[in-house]
Formats: structure tokens, sequence, C-alpha cells
């Protein structure tokens, strides 16, 4: 058996219970998964304070629906679960948009009232009372 596997642990069954029960009971599910598919008892599996702090990091109410976890299978047939940390690829910023361009880099559409003053080539002056 490898010593490290990587789990993408569903944690939506949380979502079945009362709300403010969500955070806690995501936390027995994942231990509930680790426990199954390591083939080990719920009581041998130990879970990283960083995943914990994921799992609760929005608060009781909303956790993740799901969570990419390494499980590493320790001395005496201990579980250890940590957060899987993938290093993110560096995010290409959209081009800055030009004043005057709209959507998808095509010249904006004058305003209405804008176009008609053009095609009239006159503004009508207000009479002042």
């Amino acid at each position: 058996m490898a010593d490290e596997i990587v789990f993408t642990v569903p944690l939506s069954d949380a979502y079945a219970c009362r709300r403010t029960m969500r955070a806690k009971k995501s936390m027995q599910v994942l231990t509930a998964f680790l426990s199954r598919h390591m083939k080990v008892g719920e009581e041998s599996v130990r879970i990283d304070a960083k995943l914990n702090d994921y799992i609760w990091s929005h608060g009781i109410k909303k956790p993740p629906h799901k969570v990419k976890v390494k499980a590493k299978r320790g001395e005496g047939g201990k579980v250890f679960a940590t957060l899987l940390e993938e290093s993110p690829a560096p995010a290409e910023k959209p081009a800055a948009k030009k004043a005057g361009e709209g959507k998808a880099g095509k010249p904006a559409k004058a305003a209405p009232a804008a176009a008609k003053k053009a095609a009239n080539g006159k503004e009508k002056e207000k009479p002042v009372k």
C-alpha cells in the first residue's frame, strides 16, 4: 500500500444537518471518509491544524463542499491528514481596457443622446426665462 494518498473528500453531506452544526459535521464526515478508505478505525485518524482551520475558515455555517487532502499512514497504523497545498499557477491578468473601448476591445457605442446631437450638428438652446 502507498504511504501517501491524495483524496478529494466530498463534504456536502454536512449540509444535510442543521446550519449551526455544519463545520462540526464536516469534520466527522472527513474522519469517516479517511477511516473507510485507509482501512483504519476512526480513532486512528489525526487531522492537521491547517486542515482544521481551512474547514472552519468560513465559520460554522458555511464549510467548504469539498477539500483535497493528503493522507499519510504513520507508525502504529495511525493516519495523518493534511491539507493539500498545490502551488497555484500565476494568474494572467487581462489586458487593461483603453479609454473609449467596450467589450473585447471594440470601440464603445455612443450614447443615443450624443448620437442625435452629432447627427443634427447643432444643439438646441433652451430659452432663458
